[in-house]
C-alpha cells in the first residue's frame, strides 16, 4: 500500500441515452487510456463498464460507464474536475453523471499487481458513511464454479440493512469484475459481509476452490459529491465546495 496519506479517490459514473450517445460513450472509453495516462497528480486510473445488476453476472449495461481515479492529493483532483477537456467530452451528451470523492479507510489485496489505495490521515469522525470497492480477477478454470454461486452469495444484499447504493463495475464482464457500494455505517457493511450465511459460504468457497487469481477489498469515507445518479441519495457537500 502506498504511503501517500493525502491521497484521495474519485469515482465518476456516466450514463448515456440513445444509440448515438451510447456509441459515443463506448468509443470515448476506448480512447480514454491515451488521454488519462499522464494526468498531473493522478496516481492510478481505471476505465470500467457497469453491470445490469450488482456484479456483472447479468451482463454489461452498455449505457453506463465508471471512471475510477486515484489522486496524490485533493488539489490535483479538483484541478482535473474543474478544467480537464477530456472530462468535458465524457460528460457531454450524458443523461446523468455523478462524481463521488472518497478518502481511504483501509485496503488489502492487489489490483493488477499493486494496491493503489493509501489510508488517508485526515478522516472525519462525524461522517459514518462507508463506501466499499471489491475487485477480483477470476481464474478461467473456475469461471463456471464461481458464477454458479455468485447469485446466491449476492442475494442477501438486496435487503441488507443500511445499504444506500450498489453497482457492479469492472474491466470485463466475466473475468475482471468489481462491486461498489455505499453503507450507512461500518457495522452495516460488516453485518452483510460477515454475518450472512450466503456471503460467509462464498468466502469459504473462494479459499477452497481458488476462484481468484487476484483480489482487492477497500473501504472509503465518501466526503463530497457532484451530480446525480439513479438510486444514489446521500447527503454530502458539493465537489465544488
Amino acid at each position: 500500500m502506498s504511503s501517500n496519506t493525502h491521497q484521495v479517490t474519485s469515482l465518476t459514473l456516466l450514463k448515456y441515452r440513445g444509440t448515438r450517445q451510447k456509441w459515443r460513450g463506448f468509443t470515448l472509453m476506448q480512447r480514454g487510456h491515451g488521454l488519462l495516462r499522464d494526468l498531473p497528480g493522478q496516481h492510478v486510473y481505471k476505465l470500467m463498464g457497469t453491470g445490469k445488476g450488482f456484479g456483472l453476472r447479468d451482463g454489461a449495461d452498455l449505457s453506463s460507464y465508471a471512471v475510477l481515479q486515484v489522486w496524490d492529493d485533493e488539489a490535483s483532483a479538483k484541478s482535473y474536475f474543474a478544467s480537464d477537456s477530456f472530462l468535458r467530452k465524457l460528460t457531454k451528451g450524458t443523461s446523468q453523471s455523478c462524481t463521488i470523492m472518497m478518502r481511504c479507510l483501509r485496503a488489502h489485496g492487489e489490483w493488477k499487481g499493486v494496491n493503489p489505495f493509501a489510508v488517508h490521515e485526515d478522516l472525519d469522525a462525524e461522517n459514518h458513511l462507508i463506501a466499499a470497492i471489491t475487485r477480483a480477477s477470476l481464474r478461467i478454470s473456475t469461471l463456471r464454479s464461481f458464477w454458479s454461486y455468485a447469485a446466491v452469495a449476492q442475494k442477501p444484499i438486496h435487503n441488507a440493512t443500511g445499504l444506500q447504493f450498489k453497482l457492479g463495475i469492472g474491466e470485463h464482464p466475466f473475468l475482471h469484475m468489481a462491486t461498489f457500494s455505499i453503507w450507512n455505517s461500518l457495522s452495516d457493511l460488516n453485518a452483510y459481509a460477515y454475518q450472512t450465511k450466503e456471503h460467509l459460504k462464498a468466502i469459504k468457497l473462494t479459499k477452497e476452490k481458488s476462484w481468484y487469481r487476484e483480489e482487492l477489498f477497500a473501504r472509503f469515507q465518501p466526503y463530497q459529491m457532484i451530480g446525480a445518479w439513479p438510486g444514489l441519495d446521500i447527503d454530502l457537500p458539493s465537489l465544488s465546495d
